[in-house]
């Protein structure tokens, strides 16, 4: 009797310890799921930040500021502008807007680049948002194309996958850039 007590004493103490560690995989598993997904949304919001930010560098490059202005369209939503995306190119015309995805997906965007009137292309796409704030040489935000020193861009993205049942995770980039050309 004895001998059958010790068996079953040592099957619910190996259930236990099964329960466990399988509570531990799922856990961990869990865990490398969800920083797997932000560092993937992250990596993704910053690729489009930094195409942003080398394009807005050149605004003004090879143009002449005194004949014409620089932005042609700058709203909270939009950028529009001139200058050379190559060393000795010719002057180009750079936009950047954000809009509804092509595709139709429901409560996704796209953060379209587009050069010289061509295709866009998406350097972001699905739940981000974009505000553009154009400042002044005195530090002051601006709406006035002449006055436009710098350009401030705060990015956000909404992770596609929840961390949980009900939570995404929201990544957030902002770049301020100071065009050399403008100064």
């Amino acid at each position: 009797m004895g001998a059958i007590l010790d068996i079953v004493g040592s099957l619910a103490i190996r259930g236990v310890i099964l329960t466990m560690i399988i509570s531990l995989i799922i856990t961990l598993r869990d865990a490398e799921y969800e920083r797997t997904s932000v560092a993937t949304t992250g990596q993704n919001l910053s690729v489009a930040a930094r195409v942003m930010e080398r394009d807005l560098r050149y605004a003004g490059y090879n143009a002449d500021t005194t004949i014409t202005d620089i932005f042609l369209i700058a709203d909270s939503q939009q950028v529009k502008f001139l200058g050379a995306l190559t060393e000795f190119g010719a002057l180009d015309t750079i936009s950047y807007r954000i809009g509804a995805n092509p595709n139709g997906e429901a409560d996704s965007r796209v953060i379209a680049r587009t050069i010289n009137n061509g295709f866009p292309l998406y350097i972001a796409n699905g739940p981000v948002s974009m505000k553009i704030i154009y400042y002044d040489s005195l530090g002051a935000s601006t709406s006035t194309l002449s006055s436009i020193i710098s350009i401030s861009v705060l990015f956000s993205m909404k992770n596609n996958y929840p961390i949980n049942d009900t939570s995404f995770a929201t990544i957030n980039r902002e770049i301020l850039v100071f065009p050399i050309n403008l100064q």
